[in-house]
């Protein structure tokens, strides 16, 4: 399985070590456990970046990069069906943190799948770097990529 993810130039060579997630959390994350965010979809992770960026940042450099999942490497699924009332809302309530902690910690898998908020039917990929199976995941070369100016418009 692919997993796609968009990052700032300066971010590039560090992209999936989890420092931005373990500084600021994240939907899945409290501050203080690195969490990888990848999209299944190169769409996606272009769509999850754009609800966090200010117009002036459209102008920055960016790199597409993307992570082959072995086959073999368990993932753990969150469905909807196991989300609290208003997963999808932002800001995300507080357990959906609890919950991805609570799987960062015990390490059962270095996958995490959850729906996208953004995107029905779309799913989102928590990359565990703490999992011995992490390593085993390719991460391949970056990628420049340019955002539309249309969408600074």
């Amino acid at each position: 399985m692919r997993v796609w993810r968009l990052v700032s130039n300066r971010r590039a060579d560090t992209a999936f070590d989890g420092q931005g997630a373990f500084l600021a959390g994240g939907r899945w994350n409290p501050p203080g456990i690195r969490c990888v965010y990848t999209s299944g979809t190169s769409a996606l992770a272009v769509l999850e970046t754009l609800v966090h960026m200010d117009k002036r940042h459209f102008k920055n450099n960016f790199t597409m990069l993307w992570a082959d999942i072995p086959d073999g490497l368990a993932v753990t699924s969150f469905d909807e069906g196991d989300l609290p009332e208003g997963w999808f809302m932002t800001p995300a309530p507080l357990i959906l943190q609890r919950m991805g902690a609570q799987w960062a910690r015990e390490i059962p898998t270095a996958v995490l799948q959850v729906p996208s908020p953004l995107a029905p039917g779309e799913y989102n990929f928590i990359l565990n770097p703490r999992h011995r199976g992490f390593s085993d995941m390719l991460i391949g070369p970056p990628q420049p990529y340019v955002f539309d100016h249309r969408f600074a418009g």
